[in-house]
């Protein structure tokens, strides 16, 4: 009886030995300690499996949140630097400003060209002309319409290098060697010759404070270029020991004669010197090369379908 209880107290052992080994045993045939203990641990290791699990949960979780944040950081930084663009664009809108100041100078840079370039190597003469008698404005502006053809016969006449550039005209004012150039006398603003020149139609007289042109006041281009001659160059006529052929001092055409047809001894009366025709004196006395108005015959510059710049105006009705 001892031996089998021997027996059968191995018996037990083993078999608890191979359950527990093959794991084969239900939670019935454990006992509980053993139980407890194999379940503690389970749990222990699966919270800490957990932990970890939540731990590199909340570390993503906050890497997540700091690269959300860093990209809305760097987007509200685009959007400022949009913002910083659009205000440049505005500046470019005001250089439009500048560009249309610009525009505005250039049509100043093109105007003065214009002027410098009707005016270059060209005389132009201001002229003062004193009227005697009272005159309305509109008789003083229809008087001053007749030195268009005036300076147009000068133009031509040498080859586009010189013309009238200012005319003053002025009534109700006297006889003036000083400050005039020319003079009409009373009531003869309409008339074709002047009765200050014993019978001649037009003449220019030398005084002691200058020289004064006497002309009528609807006198012709032509006559009008034979004076001028006289006033400006000092030109003696060419149409009575002998007669010139074809010049403003001979028979009013619109030209100076040059050696080629000029007739010797036109102007056999004048100064030694001063003989010769109408280009040669021009150019010997008042533009030769080295004259600060230098001019040329033949111009090769010269269109004979040219005009003068239109000359400046300026009328007092006193």
């Amino acid at each position: 009886m001892g031996r089998i209880t021997v027996l059968f107290n191995l018996f037990s052992v083993l078999w608890i030995s191979l359950c527990l080994g093959t794991g084969a045993c239900s939670d019935e045939g454990r006992p509980d300690s053993a139980g407890d203990a194999d379940s503690d641990s389970d749990s222990d290791s699966d919270s800490d499996s957990d932990s970890d699990s939540d731990s590199d949960a909340d570390s993503d979780s906050d890497s997540d949140s700091d690269t959300d944040s860093d990209s809305d950081a760097d987007t509200d930084t685009d959007t400022d630097t949009d913002s910083d663009s659009d205000t440049d664009t505005d500046t470019d809108t005001d250089s439009d400003t500048d560009t249309d100041t610009d525009t505005d100078t250039d049509t100043d840079s093109d105007t003065d060209t214009d002027t410098d370039t009707e005016t270059v190597d060209a005389v132009g003469y201001e002229y003062i002309v004193h009227i005697e008698d009272d005159q309305d404005m509109a008789k003083l502006q229809e008087y001053a319409e007749r030195w268009r053809p005036y300076s147009k016969a000068l133009w031509k006449g040498a080859e586009g290098q010189q013309y009238v550039k200012k005319l003053t005209i002025k009534d109700r004012s006297p006889e003036d060697y000083a400050n005039s150039d020319v003079f009409i006398l009373s009531g003869e603003i309409d008339s074709f010759s002047t009765a200050s020149c014993g019978g001649a139609t037009a003449c220019v007289k030398w005084g002691s404070q200058g020289i004064l042109m006497f002309i009528g006041g609807t006198l012709s281009a032509g006559v009008y270029g034979h004076e001028h001659g006289h006033y400006e160059f000092r030109m003696a006529e060419e149409y009575d020991q002998p007669k010139c052929l074809d010049c403003f001092m001979a028979d009013t055409t619109h030209k100076y004669c040059d050696e080629t047809y000029h007739v010797e001894g036109a102007q056999e009366h004048q100064p030694s010197g001063w003989e010769g025709s109408c280009w040669e004196i021009i150019l010997k006395y008042y533009h030769s090369p080295t004259d600060a108005h230098p001019w040329e015959h033949p111009n090769p510059d010269y269109d004979e379908n040219s005009s003068p710049p239109d000359f400046e105006l300026v009328i007092e009705d006193n």
